[in-house]
C-alpha cells in the first residue's frame, strides 16, 4: 500500500491528475507505514481512507473507480481483481501468486515493488480512454470463466474423467 500510495504521488506531480486515491479495508497487520506515508504525502488531502465497507458500497467504489490497483506481494487467490472486473473496472495488479492467472491478459500486470512501474501502468489507463475501455470489455469476459456454474462443470467433468 505503501508503494501505491507514492506511485499516486507521482502520478499527482509528473502528470498533475485531478484523481483521488481512494484505499478501502480496515486497518491490518502494519498499518502504522501506510498511514505515515498518508500524512508525510503533499496530496495527503486528496487520499482517502474507507473502513468497512458493505459489498454494496464497495461494489460502488468499483463502479465508479477510473482504475483499481491490486500491488499485492502474496495473494492466496485475487478475488478483488475478478470483482472489479465484473463491475467494469479495469485493473492494474502483480504478476506475483496467482494473480497472473486470475486476471488473465485482461489487467495491466506490474512488479509490485516498482513505484515506477505501477505509477505508469495507472497512468496508462487513466489517459488512453481507449486501452482503459478495452482491458474492462476484457475484464468482463476473464471475469466470465470463474462463475459458479463453471467451476461446477469443471469439477463435474474432473470427477467423470476418474471413473
Amino acid at each position: 500500500m505503501v508503494r501505491l500510495i507514492q506511485a499516486f504521488d507521482q502520478l499527482k506531480a509528473t502528470h498533475r491528475i485531478e484523481h483521488q486515491l481512494v484505499l478501502v479495508g480496515q486497518k491490518g497487520w502494519q498499518f502504522e507505514p501506510i498511514f505515515a506515508t498518508i500524512a508525510a504525502s503533499p496530496w495527503q488531502k486528496h487520499i482517502r481512507h474507507l473502513n468497512y465497507l458493505s459489498d454494496a458500497e464497495v461494489a460502488y467504489c468499483y463502479a465508479h473507480a477510473d482504475v483499481f490497483a491490486y500491488p499485492s506481494l502474496y495473494e492466496g487467490f485475487g478475488l478483488p481483481v475478478l470483482e472489479a472486473m465484473t463491475l467494469g473496472c479495469p485493473v492494474v495488479a502483480s504478476k506475483t501468486s496467482s494473480l497472473p492467472e486470475v486476471a488473465g491478459k485482461a489487467a495491466l500486470m506490474i512488479d509490485p515493488t516498482s513505484v515506477d512501474e505501477l505509477a505508469m501502468a495507472l497512468w496508462q489507463i487513466i489517459s488512453d480512454l481507449t486501452h482503459r475501455q478495452f482491458l474492462i470489455q476484457q475484464g468482463y469476459q476473464q471475469a466470465a470463466q470463474f462463475s459458479w456454474a463453471h467451476t461446477a462443470h469443471a469439477t463435474l467433468a474432473a470427477y467423470r474423467s476418474l471413473l
